[in-house]
């Protein structure tokens, strides 16, 4: 016989008689290597995810930026025109008031020899009955 025949005899009796613990070992390794690929498989999904939500987050920067931006603007139109409203506002009463003035003079030159008259302009202003 050749030498390495009966060392692959060696071998393969060996094998026969171990064959549920190499059978195991083989499992074990086919185990622990799908273990790990799917490992891998679950941080590369995992850094997609983060990488998408780390875009989505700058995202939402961006657009809570852009509301910001117009927030501060509709607020500096809102006090502008509050501004003039005010402006407005202030005129309108020193115009009043001018007039009430220019009005009150008026009725007291008009007014301050005829008591009558006076009676009669107040008569159909207000809607009362002048008793003397």
């Amino acid at each position: 016989m050749f030498p390495e025949f009966k060392q692959i005899m060696q071998y393969l009796c060996f094998i026969k008689k171990h064959w549920k613990e190499i059978l195991l070992i083989l499992l074990l390794v086919g185990f622990v290597l799908r273990s790990k690929h799917e490992a891998n498989q679950v941080r590369l999904a995992h850094s997609a995810t983060e990488a998408a939500l780390q875009e989505e987050i700058e995202m939402l920067k961006s657009i809570h930026a852009d509301e910001i931006e117009q927030r501060e603007k509709a607020l500096e139109e809102y006090k502008e025109s509050m501004r003039v409203l005010a402006e407005e506002y202030r005129r309108a009463l020193e115009e009043i008031s001018r007039l009430r003035s220019e009005q009150k003079e008026q009725y007291i030159e008009d007014f301050s020899q005829d008591k009558d008259a006076l009676a009669e302009a107040i008569m159909i202003r207000y809607g009362f009955t002048y008793v003397p």
